[in-house]
């Protein structure tokens, strides 16, 4: 048989990368991405006998990540700060498997997963000769992700 389901969510990630400070090294580099996503998702699922398979549609247009990042040498510091709004996001999740006993299946899965985002982000300076900082000054800035991955599974039914 067939089966079609209409699925809403909301989807949290967070992502920071923050270098060593070490003292030998004239630099440092800190960087904080978090989304926000909440989205749609048409999901499918085939059952027979001999195989069955899944099959997930995910989108969203109204996805928001917030950048915060900046990056320090001996005489200069930069930050930029800013929302992106502009872009979305899109996953495609499939999955098939075969009986190997009456109660135990075996598969592949599928995950493909891509977000594009664009927006403005505010970027400050000050140098370390004293000026003081600079004006903030806008940045277009866009951000992108891609991923696919391909495993084996195993179901067992009790």
């Amino acid at each position: 048989g067939y089966r079609f389901v209409l699925v809403g969510g909301y989807r949290y990630e967070s992502q920071s990368y923050h270098s060593a400070n070490d003292s030998s090294q004239n630099w440092h580099l800190w960087a904080d991405f978090s989304s926000q996503l909440p989205f749609l998702c048409l999901q499918t699922t085939m059952v027979s006998p001999t195989w069955k398979a899944r099959c997930e549609l995910l989108g969203s247009a109204f996805m928001k990540k917030n950048v915060s990042q900046s990056a320090r040498d001996n005489v200069t510091f930069m930050k930029l700060d800013g929302s992106l709004t502009n872009g979305g996001f899109l996953e495609l999740q499939v999955e098939g498997n075969v009986p190997v006993t009456q109660n135990a299946w075996v598969g592949v899965y599928t995950q493909g997963t891509y977000e594009g985002l664009k927006g403005e982000v505010t970027g400050r300076s000050v140098n370390g000769s004293g000026a003081g900082w600079f004006d903030p000054t806008p940045y277009n800035f866009y951000a992108s992700k891609f991923f696919w991955f391909l495993g084996l599974n195993c179901n067992v039914q009790f």
